[in-house]
């Protein structure tokens, strides 16, 4: 999937902030896409079919350099749907009712969780090696150091981005650019892009169809 560079919004912000310096501006429009990104879960991909091993539960995520995951959004193992959880749902799930240890329990995988935002877990551990078993569906960010985000949020999303760090650079007091009614008004336009990015995005109209292949942990 193409990448354009945070640079390419520039001129969306500066025109309206001048004097801003540039890492400044760079740093304030990725905070922008990160946040509608978090809000709306409108950067969606379903990776390719990961082969299962035996005993083994964690899946790292061959997402791109300049992404995390925020959730994942649906899983299927060997075809059955298995459910998005969390490690505090699982203990209490567990402990509650089945007086085990999710974390050494061996079977068919019916539950799926980040371990960090790259690597996934399933559980229980796999006991059947299966080709192209697992699918996984995600949502993504931009990370924090990346130079550059998808081309769906520069093609949908520039405006939506350019007003989130206006927002946020001319709501710096003392700061030759600050405009305090303009930060407002560019922070209610925001907020209103993330709700239609929101509406969007369960409606699939803006998401992604790329398929990034995960990897297993050797």
């Amino acid at each position: 999937m193409a990448n354009i560079a945070w640079d390419d919004y520039l001129p969306e912000v500066l025109s309206e902030a001048d004097g801003v310096p540039y890492k400044m501006a760079i740093n304030e429009i990725r905070n922008a896409a990160i946040e509608l990104c978090e809000k709306s879960e409108i950067w969606r991909s379903n990776l390719d079919a990961l082969n299962i091993s035996v005993g083994e539960g964690e899946y790292l995520l061959d997402i791109p350099n300049d992404a995390e995951v925020i959730s994942l959004r649906w899983a299927t193992h060997n075809g059955v749907t298995i459910t998005p959880t969390s490690e505090d749902e699982l203990d209490t799930e567990w402990n509650n009712s089945r007086s085990e240890n999710w974390r050494v329990k061996t079977g068919d995988p019916t539950g799926i969780y980040m371990q960090d935002p790259y690597t996934a877990r399933v559980v229980p551990l796999p006991v059947t090696a299966l080709a192209n078993g697992l699918l996984v569906g995600v949502s993504l960010k931009p990370a924090e150091d990346s130079y550059e985000g998808p081309k769906l949020l520069y093609t949908h999303w520039k405006e939506a981005i350019a007003y989130g760090a206006k927002w946020k650079l001319l709501g710096m007091k003392k700061r030759p650019w600050y405009d305090a009614t303009s930060a407002e008004n560019d922070r209610v336009r925001f907020f209103r892009k993330i709700s239609m990015a929101k509406i969007r995005a369960r409606k699939s109209g803006a998401r992604t169809t790329t398929h990034v292949r995960m990897r297993p942990i050797a």
